[in-house]
């Protein structure tokens, strides 16, 4: 079995917004009981960092990474199809 260590971050919510007024895919990060987080770096392109968020989402899909829980139930995943730009 490969364990990999992933980094959490939060993302400024204006600049989700901003991200927003360019692209409709844009997920939101604000929500009523707590705010998404993202993992990065998962890709970096001509010096910009892309992170990709963290979803309740439990499906597998060829666009996301399902994450597991110790017992090896599925809690939750990284979705790759909705990663944004950070720098």
């Amino acid at each position: 079995m490969v364990v990999y260590k992933l980094k959490f971050y939060d993302i400024d919510e204006q600049y989700v917004e901003y991200l927003k007024s360019f692209d409709s895919q844009v997920p939101d990060v604000t929500y009523r009981k707590n705010n998404k987080f993202v993992c990065g770096i998962v890709l970096f392109v001509n010096d910009v960092q892309y992170y990709a968020p963290v979803s309740s989402f439990l499906d597998k899909q060829k666009t996301n990474l399902q994450i597991f829980n110790k017992k090896g139930r599925v809690i939750g995943s990284i979705r790759f199809c909705f990663m944004l730009p950070v720098q």
